[in-house]
């Protein structure tokens, strides 16, 4: 099953609120209370370069370098700093 709709309980006035779940192209889920107004919904963005080598740098130890690659990284290395930083952006595949 890909899609499908269901009652479920709003968290800001207790209410019945409707809820869609969708899982293709990926898992998203909205809701949406008639009663009180409350709703979400999915959306779907980029990270800038800068903001994406920040959050890599975060998170270095996914991207060792070759002589730390059996221990995840090492937080010293600029080897290892070095590999988490991109160039520029990877060029998206965006299917219509």
């Amino acid at each position: 099953m890909s899609s499908h709709s269901y009652d479920s309980v709003c968290p800001k006035c207790n209410e019945s609120m409707d809820s869609f779940s969708e899982n293709r192209p990926y898992d998203m889920v909205d809701h949406e209370c008639l009663n009180c107004g409350f709703y979400t919904e999915n959306s779907e963005h980029m990270r800038s370069l800068e903001d994406l080598n920040d959050l890599r740098l975060d998170y270095y130890e996914r991207f060792p370098c070759e002589k730390h690659e059996d221990d995840y990284g090492n937080p010293t290395c600029e080897d290892c700093r070095d590999k988490s930083q991109l160039k520029e952006l990877p060029t998206i595949n965006e299917e219509k």
